[in-house]
């Protein structure tokens, strides 16, 4: 018989099983915006490793940015 997985309670375990050094509620707004800066390039670096594009949004459109530096409006 199939069980429902179970969301994690604790914020802590949640927090830590990534790339975390220390909870997110726990750093500076200089660290936290070095994760996010670190986060989004290993984002766009991956998706660039398996072939696929780096969508974001810029100004109000959307942006695809691929691998070769091209950069297409999607809409």
């Amino acid at each position: 018989m199939a069980t429902v997985a179970q969301e994690p309670t604790d914020i802590d375990f949640a927090l830590t099983t990534g790339t975390l050094q220390k909870p997110i509620y726990e750093m500076t707004p200089e660290e936290r915006e070095e994760f996010y800066k670190n986060s989004i390039l290993k984002i766009r670096q991956h998706l660039f490793n398996i072939g696929q594009p780096f969508v974001y949004e810029k100004e109000g459109k959307i942006l695809a940015e691929y691998v070769d530096g091209t950069i297409k409006a999607v809409r």
